[in-house]
């Protein structure tokens, strides 16, 4: 499979030319700037989830806030470490002929950037981090519930050049609050100048190596909840963003059983500026998805959105979760003019294109001339045309519903043979017919 043209929409600070998806939560005072990466590895989602809620439920009254949630795209679609090998081990040297060349790039800009104070890289590794070897899963070499860093201190003035002391603080804030006592956080400090050790290839070590202070944090695989993992990964952030003096405010209390709330929306997917399709409840299998047979727009309003692509199909996905397979049918796009209308229930109303109409009883659209209207599970033989026609749940055939409650159908408008737009019918008391 191939990855499709991905866009991220309604987020000012996502740049198209770019691989990386950077959110800028700037506050409205100025401070100092954390950067935080997500999703270096595919297969780590505590990270990726934590980062995706930091993206999308932060806001930053002072200082700054820049967030790569998915930084491993293509990884993180396939739940892989790395599919091109390990990204985390590019940060020495790298071929131009890598297929990571260009992302470890931007990766290293990022980082560089002058406003760009102190780094995180988020993780989640195996076992629990013990001084002293206990079993094998708490012991010395394992990586889980740790603050690292590769050495104790920066060799500058940097503002926050203790590596060691930061790191310990924020291992002691997250003690304070564990789910279960065995959560409790480690420093674990590699000392990889000393060693000489492969986390020289590291992301955290080439940010150090240039003065930058940053820190990896690594929840344990072990723990049996995602939510569980992000909601330290989320506690260990504001616990930096505390000591960088970065006040920040979230839209919801944190605590592992909300953040479950937040993952179960999948948010939104617009296609081609005339497709929306509410993603939360959406059939796993859908067909004749019309779109453009060479290139096509996906904009996703969640962070973690992804797409993979073949003959005939669509995959969409939210980080490694497969939401829905779409069977696509090629048809070029036209865009609609006019003034598009629907009596719903009675009431004569404008209806936008792309749109979610609400329905009590019926709807009958009106078109300018020269339009026609389809709509997805209505078969009456006597219409080629639905426009003009009074359009209720009874009449639409369940199994060409968009969700899986059977409330939702498709409403497409075409002029002569090109696609221009879907509305979205929602019947609103089907249970109740």
């Amino acid at each position: 499979m191939r990855l499709l043209f991905l866009f991220l929409c309604l987020i000012p600070s996502l740049h198209a030319d770019k691989l990386l998806d950077l959110y800028k939560l700037q506050g409205k005072q100025s401070g100092p700037t954390l950067l935080v990466f997500g999703g270096i590895h595919g297969d780590e989602p505590g990270g990726y989830l934590a980062a995706s809620i930091l993206a999308k439920h932060y806001s930053i009254q002072s200082g700054n806030l820049w967030v790569v949630p998915n930084t491993n795209k293509e990884s993180i679609l396939h739940y892989h470490r790395g599919v091109n090998g390990d990204l985390n081990r590019k940060f020495s040297a790298i071929s131009h002929h890598d297929p990571d060349a260009e992302t470890i790039k931007e990766i290293k800009e990022l980082i560089l950037h002058p406003e760009a104070n102190l780094i995180l890289n988020l993780h989640d590794g195996h076992g629990f981090f013990r001084e002293k070897y206990q079993n094998t899963i708490f012991n010395p070499g394992a990586w889980g519930q740790t603050c690292v860093i590769d050495q104790l201190k920066l060799d500058n003035n940097n503002s926050y050049d203790d590596l060691d002391c930061i790191a310990q603080k924020v291992s002691q804030t997250l003690n304070e609050h564990l789910l279960q006592d065995h959560h409790s956080f480690n420093v674990r400090n590699t000392q990889t100048k000393k060693k000489k050790n492969e986390m020289q290839y590291s992301l955290t070590y080439f940010a150090i190596s240039n003065d930058k202070p940053a820190f990896a944090i690594e929840t344990s695989k072990e723990l049996k909840e995602t939510v569980q993992k992000a909601f330290y990964q989320l506690r260990a952030i504001e616990a930096f963003m505390q000591i960088m003096g970065i006040r920040y405010q979230r839209d919801f209390e944190l605590n592992s059983e909300n953040i479950k709330s937040i993952t179960k929306s999948n948010g939104v997917l617009t296609i081609n500026d005339n497709i929306s399709l509410d993603l939360d409840n959406l059939r796993k299998n859908l067909r004749y998805i019309p779109l453009q047979s060479i290139k096509n727009d996906l904009c996703f309003s969640h962070p973690l959105g992804g797409v993979k692509e073949g003959n005939g199909f669509i995959e969409l996905y939210i980080g490694h979760k497969k939401i829905s397979h779409l069977s696509t049918t090629p048809f070029p796009l036209e865009k609609c003019e006019g003034l598009f209308e629907a009596t719903v229930d009675g009431e004569r109303k404008s209806i936008d294109l792309p749109s979610e109409v609400n329905i009590m009883s019926d709807i009958v659209f009106h078109a300018p001339e020269g339009y026609r209207l389809n709509v997805i599970g209505f078969t009456d033989p006597r219409y080629k045309n639905e426009l003009e026609i009074k359009i209720t749940a009874s009449s639409l055939l369940k199994r060409f519903s968009l969700d899986r409650e059977e409330r939702k159908f498709r409403a497409e408008f075409y002029k002569q043979d090109a696609f221009c737009g879907m509305v979205v019918l929602n019947y609103v008391a089907r249970k109740n017919q």
